[in-house]
């Protein structure tokens, strides 16, 4: 579909509803999700036109605003030459990032990038098993989390999940009944 294509707002509620599924959003079978047409700088706007500062941009992944051309160039030029590579080996676009982090940071760090703080965090359970594992302490494997802290939707990352709502659905997890 283009964008010169005009579509309903009523239309597209009705395939949200019908198509997708909101994990962070209560299901309620008389509302829809409000549904997002345009993003640049700070501000989205929905199909109906209204404009709304978006407040929660920073928590995903669009911190430095939308629209950015220099960052949609950037990425073009990437996705052309080499779109993705798993970090099972490596490639020059990490090197050079993890390189670039270390120079702004002023000391010497590893990296391991992920898709999102999900998995970032995910990814940090991980390493601590493994490290009191190598350390012949294989019984630590319980992760302490703040009240109503997010950790992120995957299950890993629910588990340590301070708010229960967006959790109890999902209990027991396997996490749960591994332990």
């Amino acid at each position: 579909m283009s964008d010169k294509t005009i579509v309903s707002n009523e239309e597209m509620v009705e395939k949200d509803r019908r198509l997708l599924w909101h994990h962070m959003t209560p299901y309620q079978e008389n509302s829809g999700a409000m549904i997002v047409d345009k993003a640049k700088g700070a501000w989205i706007e929905d199909l109906d036109g209204n404009r709304f500062l978006d407040a929660m941009a920073g928590l995903w992944c669009v911190n430095a605003g939308y629209g950015r051309t220099e960052l949609a160039e950037a990425a073009y030029e990437q996705l052309k030459k080499m779109p993705f590579y798993p970090l099972t080996q490596s490639h020059l676009p990490a090197i050079r990032l993890a390189d670039q982090l270390n120079k702004w940071l002023g000391e010497e760090y590893r990296f391991s990038f992920s898709n999102s703080g999900s998995e970032a965090n995910e990814t940090a359970f991980k390493i601590a098993r493994q490290y009191h594992y190598q350390n012949g302490d294989q019984g630590r494997y319980k992760v302490i989390s703040r009240y109503r802290a997010y950790h992120g939707t995957t299950l890993g990352a629910l588990s340590a999940t301070g708010q229960p709502q967006r959790k109890y659905r999902y209990e027991p997890s396997f996490l749960d009944l591994l332990m």
